[in-house]
């Protein structure tokens, strides 16, 4: 049923429906532009009584803000994997088929020793064996023991004829070599190492004082000043449980996801942002109106309805190098920015300007300081 205080032809109804809101737009615009008259008109009204005496002061109203405290600390970029690589056997390189830069695929042989002299040393053992078999299990004429220690000769010399065959532990770049075909080398020489890179983390370390803000699990913010481009989250995978005793640091691990055309090289040094503390509603004032400041306690001035300003010590929440968040004061207080050292408390004062972080019009109190004159105008108006 169609409402009889409607027009009938749809299209008046559809004008209307349009008028409407259009009403409804421009209430909403001219409420706004009224709240801002008014936080315009409170900040004129605060110079115009304080004209009359007082020393000169520039004052900044107390606003909420949402803030994000962050650090930034700097890390070195580790590979995936890095493997030196050994063959665990003495004896002399037979070829080294791998170049420094190439790419191996796990599992694929890189080297080889010259296997006459294992080969030798395991036809002996295994003689040695069969031979030990016999007399304990058919002439009775060794013990137990004698025949074991025959069997571990014979085992240890095929382990290590396996050895002389060196394969690639996994994927990755070969980026040592230290010894070629020709050279005698030991059972612990390291004859190069294998990197893969396909996937990186970040060592850093944290001081004492930083550790609080971090957990395992939590994502950290990366950029890489090498690889101008680069922007990713990582994520702490670890934080060592214990303060290294020469740095008072803990050591934390950063996996990143991915490593795209493997631009990230193990080396690089890497900044990690990491977020230490979030307030969606905080009352903040810039250093420049802390009169003095003890640990977290701040002192400042605020300047009531008269202009007389009043000394007041205040809890400092967070604070960092752009503000202090405080507690224990109204929305809305003015403050004095950058107050004299011989400031007294209950002193009448002259307020040349006010700084409204909600008013656009205003500009930011460390831009400049204001001169003794009498300017009726808040900062940044004609």
């Amino acid at each position: 049923m169609i409402s009889p205080f409607l027009p009938k032809n749809p299209l008046f109804r559809r004008w209307g429906f349009v008028s409407l809101a259009g009403l409804i737009l421009a209430a909403l615009i001219g409420l706004r532009e009224f709240k801002e008259a008014r936080e315009a008109g409170r900040n004129a009204d605060v110079l115009a009584d304080s004209a009359s005496s007082g020393r000169n002061v520039r004052a900044y109203r107390i606003r909420t803000e949402h803030i994000v405290g962050t650090i930034q600390r700097t890390g070195t970029i580790r590979a995936k994997a890095e493997t030196n690589l050994q063959f665990g056997q003495s004896g002399r390189i037979q070829s080294f088929d791998a170049e420094v830069g190439e790419y191996i695929e796990g599992g694929r042989i890189l080297a080889r020793l010259d296997p006459q002299e294992a080969k030798n040393i395991l036809s002996n053992a295994e003689i040695e064996y069969q031979k030990a078999a016999i007399q304990y299990f058919k002439d009775r004429t060794i013990d137990r023991l004698e025949y074991e220690r025959a069997k571990t000769r014979y085992n240890q010399a095929r382990f290590d004829a396996d050895k002389t065959i060196l394969k690639a532990p996994h994927s990755g770049y070969l980026v040592e070599k230290w010894n070629q075909a020709g050279e005698q080398i030991d059972a612990t020489t390291v004859v190069g190492r294998l990197m893969d890179k396909s996937r990186v983390s970040i060592d850093m370390e944290l001081s004492e004082d930083d550790i609080q803000y971090l957990k395992t699990g939590q994502t950290v913010e990366v950029t890489v000043d090498a690889v101008p481009d680069y922007k990713e989250n990582g994520k702490v995978t670890t934080i060592t449980p214990y303060l290294k005793g020469d740095t008072r640091t803990f050591l934390v691990k950063v996996q990143i996801s991915k490593n795209s055309k493997e631009s990230l090289n193990p080396g690089m040094f890497a900044r990690c942002t990491i977020h230490r503390y979030e307030q969606k509603a905080a009352l903040t004032i810039p250093p420049e109106a802390a009169a003095e400041v003890q640990g977290k306690q701040l002192r400042l001035f605020t300047i009531d309805e008269k202009n007389l300003v009043h000394s007041r010590w205040l809890s400092v929440l967070f604070m960092d190098d752009d503000r202090f968040e405080i507690t224990g004061i109204e929305p809305g207080t003015l403050v004095v920015i950058q107050p004299d050292p011989d400031l007294g408390d209950t002193e009448q004062v002259h307020v040349v300007s006010v700084y409204d972080p909600d008013s656009e019009s205003s500009t930011n109190p460390s831009e400049g300081t204001t001169s003794d004159n009498d300017d009726p105008h808040p900062l940044g108006q004609p």
